[in-house]
């Protein structure tokens, strides 16, 4: 069918309305500390209605209808001190603690009839039979984080950089819910010693760095991941509970040992520029590991659970090379040539 004429006679209609503010305080009570408090919210309201014209040949003179909504509310606050000072000119030192909290909200439902016969009647109630529904009464999400990071800068020569974050989210069981990633970062600008200072003309910028650190991961997975979920739909273990029937989707006794997956990454690297900086260049030696990877694993046949478990599987390992190399070719006031 031509598509035009396919969404003239099925259509769906969506709205949404959005709401998003934020709003923060700020006071510096002493010299170069400042304390930061903010806090923000993110509502959505969006509902849909969909249409299915009986008399469009294509739909066979059967109608349908259907209505959905949904209200998601997402609160954060975040709390951060910093203080930063220089110590005689030479020495730059930068602290900074902080907390953040996320507490997120969802609810919604959605409902198809079909058997509607007639196009000025075809909204849910017209019809004779409900075919599909879905019923989210709530599901909820909470994060909460605390992490400090500090960063020292000498005579704009060595440069150390240390943070630790702790992460704690309701997407895994109590056994394993908070994780720890720290990280640090060193590096030695070489362009800024005496003894550079025959090459300068031609090598204006010189710098070596190295880091090492680990990061959590946690995006991607469902909430209630480690909980026991049932079903009254035929597809696992039967249990009769107050004389009703109901199945398994996944055991009792899920995964309470569901952990964050972490990423250990190590990085060596070496920044020059050349020419007054007209030809930079950067280059990166880097290994990572990515251990307890989160992912779905097929069920063995006949355990009567859900066909996929999400689980802390296998590891993965990357390295390898990156170059990036920046040349300002031609530059001045009326045009540029950038490679």
């Amino acid at each position: 069918q031509n598509p035009l004429e396919w969404m003239e006679n099925n259509r769906q209609l969506n709205k949404k309305y959005k709401v998003l503010t934020t709003v923060f305080a700020e006071i510096t009570p002493i010299e170069n500390l400042t304390i930061r408090s903010q806090f923000g919210a993110d509502f959505t309201n969006s509902t849909a209605f969909m249409q299915s014209m009986p008399s469009y040949a294509p739909n066979n003179g059967n109608g349908a209808a259907g209505r959905a909504a949904y209200n998601a509310l997402n609160l954060t606050v975040t709390n951060t001190i910093n203080y930063r000072t220089t110590i005689d000119g030479r020495h730059k030192l930068n602290f900074m603690l902080g907390q953040e909290g996320v507490d997120y909200r969802y609810e919604g439902f959605q409902l198809i009839t079909q058997g509607q016969n007639n196009d000025f009647l075809t909204n849910v109630s017209s019809g004779t039979r409900v075919t599909s529904w879905s019923d989210t009464t709530d599901s909820d999400y909470g994060f909460l984080s605390f992490f400090g990071r500090g960063e020292y800068n000498y005579d704009n020569r060595y440069f150390a950089e240390f943070s630790v974050r702790a992460d704690g989210s309701s997407r895994f069981g109590k056994n394993n819910r908070w994780g720890t990633f720290p990280s640090v970062a060193l590096a030695w600008r070489i362009s800024q010693e005496n003894f550079f200072e025959p090459l300068r003309d031609i090598v204006n910028d010189l710098k070596v760095r190295a880091s090492y650190g680990i990061t959590g991961q946690q995006d991607g997975i469902a909430n209630y991941s480690y909980m026991p979920v049932y079903t009254i739909s035929q597809d696992g273990a039967q249990y009769v509970f107050n004389g009703v029937p109901i199945y398994t989707y996944r055991p009792e006794k899920y995964n309470p040992d569901l952990k964050w997956e972490t990423t250990k990454a190590w990085n060596v690297g070496l920044d020059f520029g050349l020419i007054n900086n007209r030809i930079t260049a950067s280059f990166d030696y880097y290994k990572r590991t990515t251990e307890d990877l989160l992912a779905s694993v097929p069920c063995a046949a006949g355990t009567n659970f859900a066909k996929y478990i999400l689980s802390n599987v296998g590891n993965v390992d990357s390295e390898g090379f990156e170059l990036s190399i920046n040349a300002n070719i031609i530059e001045n006031k009326d045009w540029s040539w950038n490679v």
